[in-house]
C-alpha cells in the first residue's frame, strides 16, 4: 500500500529530531489526509497553515513560525504553499534558530508544495520527500465512484484500475470521469464492444503530456519486428521473466537498465520499444528537451517522471538521445538533474528498467558511463548483409508484399553502409516509384532507389568509424560479428 510505504518514509522524521520535512506534492487535500493519519498514529496534535487565510501571508507565516517557537509539547506543524516565503534571508534565519529549539523528537514542521525547493541555508535540517502516486487500491475506489459494479459488473476492474497508475488522484478522477461519458456517446448497439482499457489508457497518455515531460508509449513493437541486433535480442530474451517472484527466489537481481550507443538510424529507439512490447511492461518515454522548456526545473520535471514510472512498477523508462540533455556547460540545472538520474540509477529499489539510447557518445558525462549504473552497454553499428535482409523483409511485409519475391540479397549488396532507417525509405520510396507508374512494386524500383541514395555514412565516414574505435573495449557489439560467424561456418 502507498500509504504504508508513505509512512516508513515519513515516520522517522517525525520520531528522530528532524525539524524540517519539505513534502513535494500538488495533491494537497489527499497528502493532508495521510498527514492526519501519521499525527494520530503518533498522538500528536496537527496544526495547518494555509497562505489563503491572511491577508498578508508573508506577514502571517513569520507570525506562525513565532508560535512555533514558543511550543513546548510535541506538534507536526504544516505550512501549505510557504514556498513563495522562503527566499527572504531574514526568514530563513529564523526558521535556522527554530531548528536549534526544536529538542523535542516529536516536533515538527512539515512544509507542503507543489515546487520542489532547498534553501542553500536550511540545508542541514532540510529533509525532501515525495508523496508517491496512489497505488491500485486507491484507485479501485474512484473506479467505483464512476463506474459501480452493480451498474457495470462486466468490467475487468483490475485492468482498468491498472491501467490508470501513474496518474494522481484527480487525474484519474478525470480520466475515469471521461471514460464513462465517452461510453455514455457511444451508440447503443455499439456499447457491449467498447474498449474500457482502452479508453483509460487514451485519456491517461493525454494527461500525462499536459505540461509534462512524460510520454505513455502504446507497445505496438517486439523483436520480430527488428532486424539484425542478435546479440541484444538474445539479451533481451534471457531477461523475460526477471521481474517475476521466481527469479527473485533464483537469487537474481532485478534488470537495472541498458546504454544503447551507436550509428544514428541502426533501431536504437526501436529496440527500446521492442523491450517493452517483448515483456509486456508498461513504456514511458522522457523527453530531456522539454524538461528544460517547462515552468518547472528539469530536475523536479525528472521527480515526478520517476514517481510515474515507479508507481507503475514493473515499467521501463526510456530517455531517447540523452547526450542531448546532458551536454551543457555544467550550468546548475544540468548538474542537477544529472546528479538525481546518477542517484536513482545507483540507488533505486522500484523495478522500473532504464533504457538510455545516445547517437555521440563523446557527448556524453563520463560518470554516466560508469560501471554498474546500467546492466550492460550495448553499441549499435550499421547493419551487416543478413541484418539489411532481414530489415528489407520486416519493411516488404509491413506493406503487404512479400519478401520471397525480391532479390533481397542482391539488395542487401547494393545497401552496403546503409542504416535501418534508410533501407526502410528504399522499401518506401520503391513503392512511391511503382504507385506513381499505376503498377506493383518490382525489383528494379527498389535497386534503382537504393543506386540514388546517399547513405549517412558517405558523409559521416570517419565520425562513424571514430565511434567504432571508441566502442572497440567499451561496450558490447548489439550484433553477431558476421564475418566471423561465417568464418567458423566455412571451417567446420
Amino acid at each position: 500500500m502507498v500509504q504504508d510505504e508513505f509512512s516508513k518514509q515519513l515516520r522517522p522524521f517525525l520520531v528522530a529530531p528532524y525539524p524540517y520535512v519539505y513534502l513535494v506534492t500538488q495533491e494537497e487535500d489527499r497528502a493532508l489526509t495521510l498527514l492526519r493519519e501519521e499525527a494520530e498514529a503518533l498522538d500528536v496534535s496537527m496544526s495547518v497553515w494555509r497562505p489563503e487565510e491572511y491577508e498578508d501571508p508573508a506577514e502571517a507565516f513569520d507570525v506562525a513560525i513565532e508560535q512555533e517557537l514558543g511550543r513546548d509539547a510535541p506538534h507536526i506543524a504544516v505550512f501549505v504553499d510557504p514556498h513563495p516565503y522562503l527566499d527572504e534571508p531574514a526568514r530563513l534565519r529564523r526558521l535556522r534558530v527554530l531548528a536549534s529549539l526544536m529538542r523535542d523528537p516529536k516536533h515538527t514542521c512539515i512544509f507542503l508544495s507543489p515546487v520542489s525547493m532547498t534553501p542553500s541555508e536550511l540545508a542541514a535540517d532540510w529533509n525532501l520527500l515525495y508523496l508517491p502516486l496512489p497505488a491500485r487500491e486507491q484507485l479501485e475506489g474512484l473506479l467505483n465512484k464512476w463506474l459501480p459494479e452493480e451498474t457495470f459488473p462486466n468490467l475487468m476492474r483490475e485492468r482498468l484500475s491498472s491501467a490508470a497508475l501513474g496518474l494522481s488522484m484527480k487525474e484519474a478522477d478525470r480520466a475515469f470521469a471521461r471514460t464513462r461519458a465517452m461510453w455514455e456517446l457511444t451508440p447503443a448497439i455499439e456499447r457491449d464492444i467498447f474498449d474500457w482499457e482502452a479508453a483509460v489508457v487514451s485519456e491517461k497518455s493525454r494527461l500525462m503530456q499536459e505540461g509534462s515531460a512524460l510520454e505513455f508509449c502504446e507497445l505496438d513493437v517486439d523483436l520480430e519486428d527488428v532486424g539484425g541486433l542478435d546479440e541484444l535480442k538474445q539479451w533481451v530474451f534471457e531477461r523475460r521473466e526477471a521481474f517475476s517472484e521466481k527469479a527473485r527466489a533464483f537469487g537474481l537481481p532485478q534488470p537495472k537498465g541498458l546504454l544503447l550507443l551507436g550509428v544514428q538510424g541502426c533501431g536504437k529507439s526501436l529496440a527500446a520499444k521492442a523491450v517493452a512490447g517483448y515483456w509486456g511492461l508498461p513504456l514511458l518515454r522522457f523527453e530531456l528537451g522539454a524538461a528544460f522548456s517547462g515552468q518547472y526545473s528539469p530536475d523536479q520535471i525528472f521527480q515526478r517522471a520517476l514517481q510515474t514510472a515507479e508507481s507503475m512498477a514493473p515499467a521501463i523508462l526510456w530517455v531517447d538521445e540523452i547526450e542531448k540533455g546532458l551536454e551543457g556547460d555544467g550550468d546548475g540545472d544540468t548538474s542537477r538533474l544529472l546528479g538525481s538520474l546518477l542517484v536513482w540509477l545507483q540507488e533505486k529499489k522500484v523495478p522500473v528498467f532504464f533504457v538510455a539510447t545516445a547517437n555521440r557518445v563523446h557527448n556524453l558525462p563520463p560518470e554516466l558511463l560508469r560501471r554498474g549504473r546500467f546492466d550492460e552497454i550495448f553499441f549499435v553499428d550499421l547493419p551487416d548483409t543478413k541484418a539489411r535482409k532481414d530489415i528489407l523483409s520486416i519493411h516488404l511485409r509491413g506493406r503487404g508484399r512479400h519478401p520471397s519475391k525480391f532479390g533481397l540479397s542482391d539488395l542487401a549488396g547494393l545497401c552496403e553502409h546503409y542504416s535501418g532507417a534508410e533501407l526502410e525509405q528504399v522499401v518506401v520510396a520503391g513503392l512511391y516509384r511503382a504507385f506513381a507508374q499505376g503498377r506493383d512494386l518490382v525489383q528494379e524500383d527498389l535497386e534503382l532507389v537504393a543506386r540514388q541514395m546517399v547513405p549517412l555514412y558517405a558523409t559521416y565516414e570517419e565520425e562513424i568509424k571514430a565511434l567504432r574505435s571508441w566502442a572497440q573495449n567499451r561496450a558490447r557489439t548489439a550484433s553477431k560479428r558476421r564475418k566471423l560467424v561465417d568464418l567458423f561456418r566455412r571451417t567446420s
